[in-house]
């Protein structure tokens, strides 16, 4: 039990040390000569851009995730960074006297100047390669010359086609993943829905044509021993 403890307590000591240690410009240097920094390859690419965010704007390992574009403003010769949310300013009514951190980086003195590497340019790179998610239906539909509709339009059609389909709402609910009664509203009747709905609803047919046919029957002759006679 003491060895464990001891063992656990070394390693909290070695990951607090490495946590405090400062990267050297030799070793920054080596990253960019092994090519682990650069801009040539996608993967390389956003090694670069998280290594020198989180260097030129110091932010918390953990504040990368919560990063959007609108975080950022680049122009032709420095990077912009603004703070929303970080371990010191979450952006609530508690913050509202708080000012949120603007950090700028100047990557060159004039817009004229060329130089290697230019992290300006690895930025415009970087966010112009970026999969905007929300506008691939949209551009999609207006490619094809439909409609336009968004990406929630996906889930609304599995939802409607099940519905349409007759499965059952559990099994809708474990597809979608819906909770709320919000799902119903993805229950839209479909054309063939609405026809058999209308036949069931409807007059039935067969006794409407065995009506007309009885009422333009033409009447059937009278038989031998049915005729009227006349008496003597």
């Amino acid at each position: 039990m003491k060895a464990t403890h001891r063992e656990g307590e070394s390693l909290a000591e070695n990951r607090t040390r490495r946590e405090k240690e400062a990267v050297t410009g030799d070793e920054e240097g080596l990253l960019w000569s092994k090519g682990l920094l650069e801009d040539k390859t996608a993967q390389s690419l956003v090694y670069t851009i998280y290594f020198y965010i989180g260097k030129i704007f110091g932010l918390r390992a953990c504040e990368h995730r919560q990063l959007r574009l609108s975080n950022f403003v680049i122009e032709n010769n420095k990077i912009c960074y603004r703070e929303n949310i970080s371990k010191t300013f979450h952006g609530g009514l508690k913050d509202l006297k708080k000012k949120p951190r603007i950090v700028t980086r100047y990557c060159h003195e004039d817009e004229e100047s060329v130089h290697e590497p230019c992290l300006v340019q690895m930025f415009k790179q970087y966010i112009s390669l970026v999969n905007e998610l929300n506008s691939i239906v949209p551009f999609l539909m207006k490619e094809a010359g439909l409609a336009i509709k968004t990406a929630h339009c996906l889930r609304v059609t599995t939802a409607t086609n099940l519905f349409c389909a007759g499965h059952q709402e559990k099994l809708i609910r474990e597809r979608t993943g819906h909770v709320s009664s919000a799902l119903f509203t993805y229950e839209k009747p479909s054309n063939d829905q609405a026809m058999t709905v209308s036949k069931y609803v409807g007059p039935s047919v067969s006794k409407i044509v065995s009506l007309v046919d009885n009422c333009f029957k033409p009447p059937s002759k009278p038989k031998e021993d049915e005729k009227f006679q006349i008496s003597d």
